[in-house]
């Protein structure tokens, strides 16, 4: 059978090339394919020199095959598994790069690689300087104890990622607020290959809850120190209400407030020795005004301002009040 029975076409210009060579003397050593009577394709590994007869003449040449599919596969997948993994690491990098946060990767010992620039436009370095410097030298002092617990947490396998609120040092001495969240690769016996990590500028956020808070805190004084003083003026309220009467006409009362300070007062007393004066005061609305306002009337008739006949007659009394207070 013709050699080119059991050669794909693909193959028809190496085996021409082999053949060349083994008529100028040469041998040959090269992979190839060849397909099997069943039309499958194998890869061979093939080794070929002359052949030459008694009399030193070139009569062909000796060949001998070895089957390699199986070598050649696990090479293939090799040289696929190289191509993914590269995809792999240009996606991993494109993604930190284009990333709207600050990222980077931390080697086991602290130290900074591959950061992008979102992290140097953060901390007011470029991407370049930041490469080989460590995450000690941006953090604040106040947080390093704290921050370094988990990074050796995470060594030690003690834990895979943590995440904190901390203050970082800009490259003009300023701080910020970070929002950390950092992670890591293992290797497959369980050490860190590296730690990977996001940082989100917070500092309008920090800066926004603390001016809330502060506010808050000033409201519940005020509202505190308001609600004292009601407190004090209603205790004013009760502390002048009447607390009985004996004698030819007796009385008793109870005087109950409102949770809130209101306009509401009572009395009784005689004008004479056959007159008893009794009288409820109630002012629209709640709060100190219409309180005052009842306090207002309350003291004028207690205080006696008002003739014994303008007392006599309720007429008179609501007209002079009407007109003292309008």
């Amino acid at each position: 059978r013709s050699v080119r029975e059991v050669l794909p076409p693909e193959e028809e210009s190496t085996h021409a090339a082999g053949q060349k060579r083994l008529r100028e003397g040469g041998t040959v050593d090269q992979r190839v394919q060849l397909v099997s009577l069943d039309g499958a394709r194998h890869w061979v590994h093939l080794h070929a020199k002359p052949f030459y007869d008694a009399d030193g003449r070139l009569d062909g040449s000796t060949v001998a095959l070895r089957v390699i599919d199986e070598n050649v596969a696990a090479q293939q997948e090799a040289v696929e598994a190289r191509r993914q993994q590269a995809w792999a690491d240009e996606r991993f990098r494109r993604s930190i790069n284009n990333a709207s946060v600050g990222m980077c990767l931390v080697t086991q010992d602290g130290q900074l690689h591959e950061v992008n620039g979102a992290m140097g436009r953060l901390l007011g370095l470029d991407a370049q300087t930041m490469n080989g410097m460590y995450w000690q030298d941006f953090t604040a002092q106040q947080y390093l104890d704290g921050e370094l617990d988990d990074f050796n947490g995470i060594l030690e396998g003690r834990i895979d990622c943590y995440r904190m609120t901390k203050q970082y040092t800009h490259a003009d001495g300023h701080h910020i607020w970070g929002d950390l969240s950092v992670s890591c690769l293992r290797r497959p016996n369980g050490d860190v290959e590296v730690f990977i990590a996001q940082i989100t500028d917070i500092t309008a956020l920090v800066v926004a809850n603390e001016r809330n808070r502060i506010l808050a805190l000033q409201l519940q004084r005020q509202t505190d120190r308001l609600t004292s003083e009601l407190q004090s003026a209603a205790s004013y309220m009760s502390s002048i209400m009447p607390r009985g009467l004996k004698g030819e006409v007796s009385v008793s009362s109870r005087y109950i407030p409102s949770r809130e300070l209101g306009g509401d007062s009572f009395d009784y007393t005689w004008i004479d020795e056959d007159h008893l004066l009794v009288y409820l005061i109630d002012v629209s609305g709640h709060g100190v005004e219409p309180a005052l306002m009842s306090v207002s009337v309350h003291n004028l008739l207690r205080s006696r301002a008002m003739p014994t006949a303008t007392l006599l007659s309720p007429q008179q009394v609501l007209a002079e009040v009407s007109r003292l207070l309008p």
